[in-house]
């Protein structure tokens, strides 16, 4: 099985990962576990030095159209082919995004991708997910500046998503200012990534959607998850 996670920063995904993938091996399952890009940690040895370019040095902020969507792809490349390997030898793969961010985070206008980029990610997608959790985060309502609206300005209703990304930017360790280098550090550039991951992949029989609030706890989530994947392996059994 192929199980993938999706979602804007800060949605607590990454934590379910590692929920997941322990929970599976404690119950006897052979779990590969890998993420997009990689880091030091866990993916292809590839993402650790993509993200040292796009998040530390140069920057996302230094670089011009196209060159993150390739350097990505160089990373999604090689962990398509590690994710191959590891479905032929019987394993439960559980990956920290997949293709399908590129399509998400595509819509945040300073990631500068181009089409062509994503053409590429169609071609090279690689094996499709057999779930994928997509983490829709939610709050109270709240008003924000329309830039849509008349010449005069106005204001529209929309969830206050804002919490999320603040959790992501005070993250701490390896992952400590993570934020600072990527240019769609903004509430109004993940509204429009989350709203793009909702409509690419929502409907899609794979895509389950997982809500989160401030408040919702990690085990809430994790209990959630853990029934549909026992419930999706109970009836490939």
């Amino acid at each position: 099985m192929f199980i993938s996670f999706e979602g804007i920063d800060g949605s607590g995904k990454s934590l379910q990962v590692n929920l997941l993938a322990k929970a599976l091996v404690s119950c006897a399952f052979d779990v590969y576990l890998t993420k997009e890009p990689g880091d030091a940690a866990l993916g292809s040895n590839i993402g650790a030095g993509v993200r040292e370019l796009l998040f530390k040095n140069p920057g996302t902020k230094n670089i011009g159209p196209g060159v993150a969507d390739l350097l990505f792809m160089a990373d999604h490349l090689q962990n398509t082919y590690d994710i191959q390997k590891a479905l032929d030898e019987d394993k439960i793969v559980v990956t920290d995004r997949y293709a399908d961010s590129q399509f998400a985070y595509a819509e945040a206008k300073t990631r500068k991708a181009t089409g062509w980029a994503n053409d590429l990610y169609r071609e090279r997608y690689g094996p499709v997910p057999d779930l994928t959790f997509l983490f829709v985060l939610r709050g109270p309502m709240t008003r924000i500046g329309s830039k849509g609206c008349p010449s005069g300005g106005g204001t529209i209703n929309v969830e206050d998503i804002s919490w999320a990304l603040a959790r992501a930017n005070n993250r701490h360790g390896a992952e400590e200012k993570k934020q600072e280098g990527k240019t769609w550090n903004d509430v109004e550039e993940q509204r429009k990534i989350q709203n793009a991951y909702i409509k690419q992949i929502g409907s899609e029989s794979r895509t389950h959607i997982i809500n989160v609030w401030e408040e919702t706890t990690p085990m809430e989530l994790h209990v959630k998850i853990m029934e549909i994947v026992l419930a999706e392996l109970n009836k490939n059994a």
